[in-house]
């Protein structure tokens, strides 16, 4: 877990490795004296695809972070390349049943626009 104030050229306030098993609970405990609108926080975690662990980067950056806007979001997913097409899919539809979204951006690193893959309700960019 990092805590990241101001913008990413700053040093970090916090950081924490947890080991396996730790709970997310535990996890924003341990970063809860840092929260200010104007950090980010970032965990690095695993998800279990397939009985595969990949690796999730997490950020969630506070409204008054530099470089971050409303057009860009606060929550940030990088799921990587071990990810394929049907876990993304299914990601994005239990999204919204778990948070309160008011939108979703789905981007890829290599370009390739794959908004087309989840129907007419997400929202694009490549």
């Amino acid at each position: 877990m990092l805590v990241q104030p101001l913008d990413w050229t700053e040093p970090p306030t916090f950081e924490q490795n947890f080991g396996e098993g730790a709970s997310a609970d535990e996890c924003l405990e341990a970063v809860q004296q840092f929260q200010h609108s104007d950090c980010a926080y970032q965990a690095n975690a695993f998800w279990e695809v397939e009985n595969v662990p990949c690796p999730v980067k997490i950020i969630a950056y506070g409204p008054d972070f530099e470089g971050r806007d409303d057009e860009q979001g606060h929550i940030e997913l990088d799921l990587g390349a071990e990810v394929n097409v049907t876990q993304l899919v299914f990601l994005m539809h239990e999204l919204p049943k778990r948070l309160k979204l008011r939108k979703r951006l789905l981007w890829s690193e290599s370009g390739e626009d794959v908004s087309n893959l989840l129907g007419k309700s997400a929202n694009k960019s490549a």
